[in-house]
């Protein structure tokens, strides 16, 4: 969903995320980790340090932490810190407000993020040694969600 493609965007323009240090290199190391990460959403924020966390929360969560000079991996690792204090009140302030498709976003950003994967990657990916050569064999048996997965027998799984 397209509130869903938001999270790391607005997770990137976050007071925590705006008040990290901009280095004179992270522009070219940025510039080449842009290269290898797709973003699922057009940016709204052109500020260089949202653009450039942005860029390390998509990177993380399409799994290229091999791409990111120790700099950058550094810098994604301050940014994971403040990451479930920042998901968890962006949650609190959806259901207070009712945006209940907004929350429900927001949860499956958040277990994207801490499970380093894609917005559009398949949830059976949460579960240990199932690869994407896997997933195929998955929805062939007629598993598709982790929660089919957890209620399919065990000689299904």
């Amino acid at each position: 969903s397209t509130r869903l493609k938001a999270g790391p965007e607005l997770l990137a323009a976050s007071a925590e995320s705006r008040a990290m240090v901009i280095r004179p290199s992270d522009h070219e190391e940025i510039q080449k980790l842009a290269g290898q990460v797709m973003e699922h959403k057009r940016r709204s924020f052109t500020l260089p340090v949202v653009m450039k966390n942005q860029y390390l929360i998509w990177a993380h969560m399409q799994r290229r932490h091999s791409l990111m000079t120790p700099n950058l991996r550094n810098d994604l690792d301050e940014l994971l810190k403040h990451s479930m204090k920042i998901t968890q009140a962006m949650i609190e302030i959806a259901c207070m407000r009712e945006w209940f498709a907004t929350a429900q976003a927001m949860l499956d950003f958040r277990r994207c993020l801490v499970q380093a994967l894609d917005v559009r990657s398949s949830q059976l990916l949460q579960i240990p040694h199932v690869t994407e050569a896997c997933i195929p064999g998955c929805y062939a048996g007629r598993v598709a969600n982790l929660s089919e997965f957890i209620e399919a027998g065990a000689d299904q799984r």
